[in-house]
């Protein structure tokens, strides 16, 4: 069928489809597009047109003033391997930065000419010549998300020699927005305001950054006086911060906001909706509509990140990720350190510093001390676990180019790890934390930081000079 669909749903590509083939291109229908692509959605290169298109265009390759030669078939292929094989593992910036260099560049190859190794660049767009490429194109192109087996189907897709390169979606003539008309055609929400909420200073940096590569305006948040100023503007707006300005906002704020327009994203939301950052927040924005994501599973003990936004909206379960090979299987070997508690001398202790507190004070004061976090903190344990690593890492990965990570509940443990592991000399290592004045690793937001926390920091800033400058040097260093 060389005639595009009249289905009514349809209507609004109708236009943009004739306009195209008056400028050039060829229809090809749902079905065409699918034969071309092997019947597969995990294709989207229609390969057989890509293919005749690079014989054609790198068909002569000059050798000598005399002499010319072409590809072999064997660099064609090559040469369609490396464009679908794209470094989707290292982000999708390196990915499109990838694509752009070959299709741009082109691909250099090697190629043996009468018994001598020739170096040619296999170009996939003759730029010189615009009347040498073809140009197609098709409509509701189903291609398989690479992280789930659902799909996404775009309304048109314009092909360049069978590369797809634009992508169109179709709206109602009468829909200038669509977007903005559907959240404008909802009544109760008159200024609408997105504020996506991180936990880390290079995530805040890192969102931002992001959206303003793509072209959309977006106000960061970096101190609790600019959070108010934006969160009480009349006007809509996207907004990024992390979570502790808002509790230097809170003492700016002279009232909390009633507003119903507000949306919050909660990134990390199993470590930041805990302790008083919770409550900060619920207390500044109290009508607001929060929404948390998370990287991390939810496990049982979890369930009340779930319970504090209102319930599960979607999820993507390890196993899941693990059978569409978005992440590699994740192996747990259960290594436990060996501690023997001499009861007694505690007790008689407890005894003493507690005697002028009541029974319930007496239970409490026990209880805080006897949590988790309080005995990881413990140096004796701390020392074992560090000979434990040094142990295991060098009987199993030392000399190879495997290098490991230790990840500590709060900074003064990581650096206790480190004065531990350089004690008995095993390993080298180095210390990575956020400045002291980011609390994202705290249950409160007005906690101190230790001596030695404030020491190691300093001597971190003397020498590398600034946060930025010492994470940066640190992980290249590793």
């Amino acid at each position: 069928m060389n005639t595009p669909s009249f289905k009514e749903d349809h209507i609004s590509q109708i236009p943009a489809l004739q306009l195209l083939i008056k400028l050039g291109y060829k229809y090809l229908s749902p079905e065409e597009a699918m034969q071309l692509r092997g019947n597969k959605t995990t294709n989207v290169i229609l390969e057989d047109i890509l293919r005749k298109q690079l014989k054609e265009i790198n068909s002569e390759k000059r050798i000598s003033s005399t002499k010319t030669t072409y590809l072999s078939d064997a660099n064609i292929e090559n040469g369609i391997r490396v464009l679908k094989d794209l470094p989707m593992n290292e982000g999708y910036i390196v990915a499109c930065e990838t694509a752009y260099n070959l299709i741009t560049l082109g691909k250099s190859l090697e190629q043996s000419i009468d018994g001598d190794k020739k170096s040619f660049t296999l170009q996939y767009i003759d730029w010189k010549n615009p009347e040498n490429n073809v140009f197609h194109v098709t409509e509701e192109y189903s291609v398989m998300r690479s992280t789930s087996k659902e799909h996404y189907r775009p309304d048109l897709v314009l092909f360049v020699n069978g590369i797809p390169l634009c992508v169109i979606e179709c709206k109602r003539p009468d829909m200038k927005e669509p977007l903005a008309q559907a959240i404008a055609m909802e009544k109760t929400i008159r200024n609408p305001k997105i504020v996506l909420v991180t936990d880390r200073t290079d995530l805040d940096n890192q969102i931002t950054g992001t959206f303003r590569k793509c072209g959309m305006f977006v106000e960061n948040a970096s101190t609790g006086q600019r959070l108010v100023e934006l969160l009480e503007s009349k006007s809509d707006s996207v907004v990024t911060t992390i979570i502790n300005k808002f509790s230097a906002a809170m003492k700016k704020m002279s009232t909390p906001l009633d507003s119903h327009d507000i949306i919050v994203l909660v990134d990390e939301g199993h470590r930041t909706q805990h302790g008083t950052f919770n409550i900060e927040m619920q207390k500044a924005l109290p009508n607001a509509c929060f929404i948390a994501f998370t990287g991390t599973p939810l496990f049982k003990k979890d369930k009340s990140t779930s319970e504090k936004f209102g319930g599960m909206i979607d999820s993507y379960t390890v196993d899941q990720a693990v059978k569409d090979k978005a992440v590699v299987p994740l192996l747990y070997e259960g290594r436990l350190a060996i501690q023997e508690v001499n009861e007694k001398p505690l007790d008689t202790f407890f005894e003493m510093i507690s005697e002028p507190l009541t029974d319930y004070q007496k239970a409490d004061l026990k209880k805080k001390f006897s949590r988790a976090d309080q005995l990881n903190g413990a140096e004796q344990k701390i020392y074992a676990i560090a000979w434990n690593i040094s142990l295991h890492f060098r009987d199993n990965w030392q000399g190879t180019p495997f290098k490991a990570q230790l990840v500590c509940d709060r900074k003064i443990n990581a650096i206790r790890y480190k004065e531990f592991l350089d004690e008995i000399g095993i390993v080298s290592s180095e210390v990575l934390i956020s400045s002291m004045d980011e609390r994202e690793g705290e249950d409160s937001a007005y906690a101190k930081s230790t001596d030695k926390e404030n020491i190691f920091w300093k001597k971190m800033m003397d020498e590398h000079g600034n946060s930025k400058s010492y994470e940066k040097n640190i992980i290249s260093r590793q």
